[in-house]
């Protein structure tokens, strides 16, 4: 809880400051309390790389900002689609707990900044959108599937901002609430999950991801033509959901020691369908 406060402070400072040497600091201090949680979930592998990239990117964020390349360097500290090849090294050497913040709060208090360049590169990351479903069908760690549905959904998050602002507080408050109904829900079955299974479940139908593309559908008009692009969107989603499914739905049959997660996806699954 300590350092969910922490990044919500630091959402409101980047919200209330656009000095870059201000911005600089909290990305360093974002770094400094990002080691901190690793250290405390015994994940201490990640530090290093972590650490190499995230700065490196900050010290050319801060000495090039007299050119336009700060969005492409957020860009790149984000995450945002389709600067994500190196988060599948970094997550290859996370626990579930790290994954789950890295791909949620980590993200937060960038979200301020992002707006100012949603105006000229909204079609950018639409792109990424697409680019994500195309690269989801090369992906076989159910690892990194978690990691580009995750990313999948930012996007979106990223192009409803464009229309809305406030709109983010609304999903972002509606995540954390479906986020926590399902964490004590699997407390009480006293189920043994890990927060993987978590993100996995706030992509299906009905949960965050579905009420995500549909709040953005409401947005264009019918007869418009990026009402038809969203739609498309929405489809290929779909058929990346169904493939992410699958390859879950395989590893029921390879992997005896968490044969009752896929089973309870599989039934989850067709309950939402039916």
């Amino acid at each position: 809880m300590f350092f969910v406060i922490v990044y919500l402070l630091f959402f409101f400072l980047v919200l209330n400051f656009y000095n870059f040497v201000v911005l600089w600091s909290i990305f360093l201090l974002m770094s400094i309390t990002f080691f901190f949680l690793s250290k405390l979930m015994l994940n201490e592998s990640i530090i290093i790389f972590y650490f190499i990239v995230q700065e490196s990117l900050g010290l050319m964020f801060l000495l090039f900002f007299m050119f336009d390349f700060q969005w492409l360097i957020l860009m790149i500290k984000m995450g945002v689609s389709p600067f994500i090849f190196w988060m599948f090294y970094l997550l290859e050497l996370m626990n579930s707990f790290m994954i789950f913040w890295f791909l949620t709060f980590q993200k937060l208090p960038f979200v301020p900044m992002v707006k100012d360049f949603l105006v000229n590169f909204f079609y950018f990351f639409v792109f990424g959108i697409l680019f994500i479903y195309f690269l989801i069908f090369f992906v076989k760690k159910s690892k990194f599937l978690m990691m580009l549905n995750s990313i999948e959904s930012f996007n979106w998050i990223l192009c409803l901002i464009y229309f809305n602002y406030f709109n983010y507080f609304y999903l972002f408050f509606f995540y954390l609430m479906s986020f926590f109904l399902l964490y004590y829900y699997f407390s009480f079955l006293d189920y043994t999950f890990s927060l993987v299974l978590i993100l996995f479940l706030l992509n299906f139908p009905f949960f965050f991801s579905f009420f995500l593309k549909f709040f953005s559908l409401s947005f264009f008009s019918m007869m418009n033509f990026f009402s038809y692009l969203i739609l498309v969107l929405m489809i290929f989603n779909l058929i990346s959901l169904v493939y992410l499914f699958f390859i879950f739905f395989l590893n029921f049959f390879n992997l005896k020691k968490n044969q009752f997660n896929y089973f309870f996806f599989f039934f989850f699954y067709l309950l939402i369908l039916f």
